[in-house]
């Protein structure tokens, strides 16, 4: 816990950086995480979420995300799996 999630890229023309730490919303899990953004039921794939450290070096690969613009699939959730030990340098 205590990781920072960002969220980064364009959505409905607006400039999206969201920041999260896992743990912040426990309705996910012991290290969940959200972003909230208005619904403007468009399709999007300028969006790139990434896991860093606490010292803001990168964790995980930039991912970009894609949203269909549907009302029926307008919850995206990522799940993080660790694969390796995390230096704490």
């Amino acid at each position: 816990m205590g990781l920072i999630i960002r969220l980064t890229g364009t959505y409905g023309g607006g400039l999206v950086d969201f920041t999260s730490e896992s743990g912040d919303v426990k309705l996910y899990g012991q290290s969940g995480f959200e972003f909230v953004m208005e619904n403007k039921q468009i399709a999007e794939d300028n969006l790139t979420i990434q896991l860093f450290d606490q010292n803001n070096n990168p964790l995980s690969a930039p991912v970009k995300l894609k949203i269909t613009g549907r009302c029926n699939a307008n919850l995206i959730i990522v799940n993080y799996k660790q694969v390796q030990e995390i230096s704490e340098n």
